[in-house]
């Protein structure tokens, strides 16, 4: 049989199939769009199940270096009136132990895994003047190689996580908008729902889980499928155990 027949043959074999439906042509498409993730309206979707190829570590295993600023057990209506007391002047950014802003921001989340060259993590609640939280981000971690500040940040600092609450009258990359976005893809990874964000040459990943909104800025260090995996995998700040003390505290923001 020719090259020429054999291809008849299977066109007429693809005709009588689709025949046999009662909607010949419901199935066109479908295939393609279950493999590249139909776009949402006015957004482009990639779902993807790629795997970071980077080790992790526990983030109870990194030394959080405002742990010693405040005792284990703090009562959620003393923690903001505790981080304002420490508050240097015209200063937006408050130093806060984990637990000071566990109990500041009842829900909050963090990642359970860090990439393994984080080991420090740097805490801060934001403030207004009148010592209520900030309107825009109300606290903000610093994920670190090396003691906070002791390097610079493009040589030390893996990322900086910062925490908000998101306006319900938006949605998708819409939270994002105050952002000066350079542009915004929708991912879907795990089950979950994030927004790869572009701010100018930067990169951050935004989320939204229980009542908070996670922007992830990232530098090169941490692909976008490490970002992925770390917010995947959130727990309750509060659940996080180091198992030692920082340095009680450190000077500067983020």
């Amino acid at each position: 049989m020719t090259h020429r027949s054999k291809l008849m043959l299977l066109l007429v074999v693809g005709v009588l199939a689709t025949a046999c439906s009662d909607d010949p042509l419901a199935e066109i498409g479908k295939v393609t769009n279950e493999w590249i993730g139909a776009p949402a309206a006015g957004e482009s979707v990639l779902t993807t199940t790629t795997l970071p190829v980077v080790a992790f570590h526990a983030a109870s295993d990194v030394s959080w270096v405002n742990d010693a600023l405040a005792d284990d057990e703090v009562l959620p209506e003393e923690s903001l009136a505790a981080v304002w007391q420490r508050r240097e002047a015209g200063n937006k950014y408050v130093q806060a132990a984990r637990m000071e802003i566990a109990g500041a921001l009842p829900g909050i989340e963090f990642p359970e895994l860090l990439p393994d060259d984080i080991e420090f993590i740097s805490s801060q609640l934001l403030f207004d003047g009148d010592g209520t939280l900030a309107n825009d981000y109300l606290a903000v971690f610093g994920m670190w190689t090396a003691e906070p500040y002791t390097v610079s940040r493009s040589v030390g600092q893996r990322g900086i996580l910062w925490v908000t609450t998101p306006d319900p009258g938006l949605s998708g990359c819409e939270h994002f908008s105050h952002l000066d976005l350079t542009s915004c893809e929708t991912v879907v990874y795990e089950g979950m729902t994030a927004w790869r964000l572009q701010v100018g040459g930067s990169n951050t990943l935004g989320w939204l889980a229980g009542d908070y909104q996670y922007e992830l800025f990232h530098r090169s260090q941490v692909d976008g499928a490490t970002a992925l995996r770390m917010a995947a995998q959130m727990i309750p700040l509060a659940a996080i155990e180091p198992a030692a003390d920082g340095n009680a505290g450190v000077a500067a923001g983020q």
